[in-house]
């Protein structure tokens, strides 16, 4: 809806309105957000156009929610609810649209979501217009999608890359409950094998290490595996071939001395991460001895890609090349069609070969097989969905829920979210790292049948 008709621009400007209506649309991202933000903005001047009759809705409902009637309240009212509740959503959303989302931002994102509706929720009726029985809702949803997204991904990317973002650690947005503080910098000793709850007691989170280190573990016990069906062809071949004998037979202790550096912030994973990414800045590590195992995973982790925006966007300019032209869009000197010729008795010989093929061959019966294991694949599925739903009914709705290693109260969730579609996350335009700077081989299959993996 454009107002240039019926306001001049003076009127238009007085009441603040820069913008009018904004349609909601089927491809972007919390259209219906938008939407409602914009007749929030122009509500109070859609309400004098109509008491006024500058303008005549032929729509009876429309000229009682706008005329100061207990349905305008109630709209109103309904409005305004929508808005707050939504607006930490949008603006999660709108930012993880980013093409290099990473598992890490989508926790902290998650989180910054969470931050919000509590301190939102906290304020209580009488500040926000939301009834408790609302927020008992919203939050029974967010609690819901949190682990079904979080929490039952398998492998737990989201908490593990969250846990080993460097820029993140000693911050606030972890409980501490180890028994011994962060230490300064200093060299680790050798390898040894503790007890793990001695182990993790070491660190500033003890139920923070224990989950993310269960979740590399079994990340790394399934490379070692592939490793030994593929061979050369594993990602992980190039890593075992730079370790000694002893190393690959120890690699799981490695793992565990270089998680537990890296979580009392000791050498080598003091460097300041700069202007680096954060998948750079481990990809640096990969050829320390010192944090080669932990740095191989954690690559793997932050190059998964948590969108899929780059493939829509090269879709929308692909649809958007063959699309119609547009009225009065000028119209361009299409080029000559490519023509190409194919022997089409080849094509015809081809196919009869494939007719003639036994349905009783081997590679006819392979195929059969595998399509049934594939239907009963998704029986199986469907079947467990059914479960998981049903269990997902249990869940808390009077309290935001997360991992209880995380401190929702952390002032710096609250600068996660960017205020305007578009701009930048404050948290870090604003990020500054303490400065904490201090001055191929051949595999044997007996070296990995010889890990410990209890």
């Amino acid at each position: 809806m454009s107002f240039k008709g019926v306001l001049s621009k003076q009127e238009r400007l007085e009441e603040g309105i820069t913008e009018g209506l904004v349609r909601i649309g089927k491809t972007r991202f919390a259209t219906h957000y938008s939407a409602a933000v914009s007749l929030d903005r122009c509500y109070s001047c859609i309400q004098e156009l109509i008491t006024s009759k500058k303008i005549k809705p032929q729509n009876a409902e429309m000229v009682a929610t706008f005329s100061g009637t207990w349905a305008s309240m109630k709209f109103q009212l309904g409005l305004m609810q929508y808005i707050k509740i939504i607006d930490p959503l949008a603006r999660c959303l709108w930012s993880l649209e980013a093409s290099k989302t990473n598992p890490d931002d989508v926790f902290l994102f998650w989180l910054a979501m969470g931050a919000e509706l509590k301190a939102l929720f906290d304020l209580g009726e009488d500040a926000t217009g939301i009834s408790q029985s609302l927020a008992h809702k919203v939050i029974g949803i967010f609690n819901r999608r949190y682990r079904a997204i979080i929490d039952e991904t398998p492998n737990d990317p989201y908490f593990t890359t969250f846990y080993l973002d460097p820029r993140f650690i000693g911050s606030d947005m972890f409980k501490r409950s180890g028994t011994i503080p962060m230490p300064a910098i200093r060299i680790p000793a050798t390898a040894t094998h503790t007890d793990v709850a001695l182990e993790a007691d070491q660190t500033p989170n003890p139920k923070a290490y224990r989950r993310v280190k269960q979740a590399l573990k079994n990340s790394l016990r399934v490379e070692v595996e592939c490793f030994r069906l593929v061979k050369e062809e594993a990602s992980i071949a190039s890593l075992l071939k730079r370790m000694s004998s002893e190393q690959r037979q120890n690699i799981k202790n490695e793992l565990t001395v270089q998680l537990l550096a890296y979580s009392r912030r000791e050498y080598p994973f003091t460097d300041l991460i700069g202007d680096k990414s954060i998948l750079e800045w481990w990809r640096e590590l990969l050829l320390h001895p010192k944090t080669q195992v932990l740095a191989f995973l954690l690559v793997k982790f932050y190059s998964v890609l948590a969108n899929s925006m780059p493939d829509e966007r090269w879709g929308s300019k692909k649809a958007r090349a063959h699309a119609p032209l547009k009225p009065g869009e000028p119209k361009e000197a299409q080029a000559h069609p490519n023509v190409s010729f194919r022997d089409m008795s080849t094509l015809q010989t081809d196919h009869s070969e494939s007719q003639s093929m036994s349905d009783n061959s081997e590679e006819y019966g392979n195929l059969c097989d595998a399509l049934d294991e594939a239907e009963d694949a998704e029986r199986h599925a469907e079947s467990d969905m059914t479960t998981f739903l049903q269990d997902l009914d249990f869940v808390d709705d009077s309290k935001i829920v997360v991992d209880e290693t995380v401190n929702l109260n952390a002032k710096v969730l609250t600068t996660v979210l960017p205020k305007t579609k578009g701009a930048p996350s404050p948290m870090f335009v604003g990020l500054i790292e303490s400065d904490a700077r201090p001055p191929a081989d051949t595999v044997e299959m007996d070296e990995l049948d010889a890990i410990n993996w209890d």
